[in-house]
């Protein structure tokens, strides 16, 4: 009985969720201390057995879908990395100097059976981890998980020296691979809030390596496409969901507020999963709205409405370039994104 419920309750808050990114609704206060709480497996059971069946993001520029299952292509890929030198793994952050050339090129090259195999899975239009949620319970393991965000570390790493070398658009398949890659272990990789959090952690090294190359016009215009692919709804749950989970929220605190205790206790981790989702959000609209300032001058940022506020982002020019700010305040400052008008991407140590 009481098993029942609590599965009741966590498909509501997995409605939550799934339409983070697609909300444009009232901002939820985001100056709340929010104090981490154990999360019980059978709460990351109860939201990850909903947490099914999502659409693959589409480009433009993007090839028509090919059959199979992405998972097999991934576990390949994820195989190809585990025969890799250990230092291989050794790999600078976003914002740290790329390894010398002669190193760098070494590392890319052994890479290349590992990458082909993520864009084989990019190219796939279904996404099945296997994990067999609804038998094994508890007992479900996501191995998948952490060995998505090695892959993407990787991927992200030649993604830097592939734009490094002006090629620019494998440099940007790589990148579009690795945004693919987080919106299949959040959303189809049937792993809840584990998996959902992860998405969240990929798709930020990826801001912050394309704000890096964000320089000039013709960069904007290259990366238009993936900023529009990343602001793309996931289409797995109608609008109505959100709605849905906001009645639902009400009916336990009459204030649908998802930071309210009794919300916390009945799903913990959504709080920040919650915050982390709308500052994605909001800094895919920067970059898009960056791509258009780069090739058209400050007045285009006009045209790009704030997602959390009542009209376009704010622009204010600085000595290296500009940044481009939200109204939406996490963790007491606004989330804004600085770009300088020089290249900022350090070709090697």
């Amino acid at each position: 009985m009481e098993s029942g419920r609590a599965a009741a309750d966590m498909k509501m808050t997995m409605l939550a969720q799934d339409t983070f990114e697609s909300d444009g609704g009232d901002a939820i206060p985001t100056r709340h201390a929010i104090r981490p709480r154990r999360v019980t497996p059978w709460t990351v059971v109860a939201v990850a057995i909903l947490c099914v069946g999502s659409v693959v993001p589409r480009s433009s520029r993007a090839s028509s879908p090919t059959p199979g299952n992405a998972a097999d292509d991934y576990r390949r890929a994820f195989d190809e990395i585990g025969r890799l030198p250990e230092a291989d793994g050794t790999l600078p952050a976003a914002g740290e100097r790329l390894p010398p050339a002669g190193t760098s090129q070494a590392i890319v090259a052994r890479l290349s059976p590992a990458m082909k195999c993520l864009h084989e899975a990019t190219a796939r239009q279904q996404c099945d981890w296997g994990t067999d949620l609804p038998r094994r319970g508890a007992a479900a393991t996501f191995p998948h998980v952490p060995r998505s965000q090695d892959l993407a570390r990787r991927a992200l790493f030649r993604a830097r020296w592939q734009w490094h070398m002006r090629d620019r658009d494998q440099a940007l398949a790589d990148a579009r691979a690795v945004v693919v890659l987080a919106r299949r272990v959040g959303d189809e990789g049937n792993s809840g809030l584990l998996g959902l959090t992860e998405r969240y952690k990929i798709e930020q090294t990826v801001v912050d390596v394309l704000r890096q190359w964000m320089t000039d016009a013709e960069s904007a215009r290259l990366m238009d496409d993936l900023f529009r692919l990343a602001l793309q709804p996931d289409e797995n749950l109608p609008k109505a969901g959100l709605l849905q989970f906001r009645q639902y929220i009400g009916k336990l605190d009459g204030a649908g507020n998802p930071f309210s205790q009794v919300a916390i206790v009945r799903c913990p981790g959504i709080p920040a999963a919650y915050l982390q989702s709308r500052k994605l959000r909001a800094q895919w609209t920067i970059l898009r709205a960056a791509s258009e300032v780069l090739r058209r001058g400050p007045d285009a940022a006009k045209e790009i409405d704030d997602p959390y506020g009542n009209g376009p982002l704010k622009y204010q020019a600085t000595s290296e370039g500009f940044t481009l700010r939200s109204t939406l305040v996490i963790d007491g400052k606004d989330v804004a994104l600085e770009f300088a008008k020089t290249p900022r991407e350090p070709p090697e140590k």
